[in-house]
């Protein structure tokens, strides 16, 4: 039984080595050349005037948030595009990333809020919540708004002093007064939309 068993599997193995051997296909290449791959970029400009910019400087316009006092509150504008070369959306979001003057040593960062909204009358129509310039400062705050590529969107900036302390309840008062803070830089980011 063992030899017939040994026999038959060495017809089956001669019988594969003879067919592989005489198995053949034809085949053939094509080259693909002058191919080049190029990335595009986000590019998020802010609205000066008639031109785009990538940094703005707001010092001049710096009026409208002098002579603060608790329950003090106003907005102004600005323009944001999209001006991406990939056809990509971008997400928006802000954080307050410099401030000179007291900053350490006055109550302002506690108690002078901002918040980012649709341009329109209707400031329920908000992008962010209020927070102060400490919670600015303290994490990067989303829009939650997408500008599509080529997009031009105006929002608002709010801003209010706060009449109360958002931590305890207490009211806003003197230690407040002759307080500045200066040379405050948000940087608002667009991060690409999946």
């Amino acid at each position: 039984m063992k030899k017939i068993l040994l026999g038959i599997v060495g017809v089956i193995m001669t019988v594969g080595l003879v067919s592989g051997a005489a198995y053949a296909l034809f085949s053939d290449t094509v080259e693909v050349k002058g191919i080049s791959i190029a990335s595009g970029n986000a590019d998020l400009q802010m609205k000066v005037g008639n031109s785009y910019e990538d940094s703005v400087d707001l010092t001049a316009f710096s009026s409208w948030t002098s002579g603060l006092y608790p329950g003090k509150a106003d907005w102004g504008s600005f323009v944001l595009r999209n001006n991406s070369t990939s056809d990509i959306g971008l997400k928006l979001s802000m954080k307050l990333t410099a401030a000179d003057g007291n900053w350490n040593s006055n109550n302002l960062k506690k108690v002078v809020e901002f918040y980012i909204a649709d341009d329109s009358s209707k400031p329920s129509h908000a992008y962010t919540s209020w927070y102060t310039l400490e919670e600015w400062n303290a994490a990067d705050r989303p829009f939650n708004v997408t500008l599509a590529q080529n997009e031009e969107k105006t929002f608002r900036i709010y801003y209010r002093v706060r009449t109360t302390y958002k931590d305890s309840g207490n009211p806003v008062g003197n230690e407040v007064a002759g307080k500045s803070v200066t040379g405050i830089k948000f940087l608002i980011t667009g991060t690409q939309a999946l």
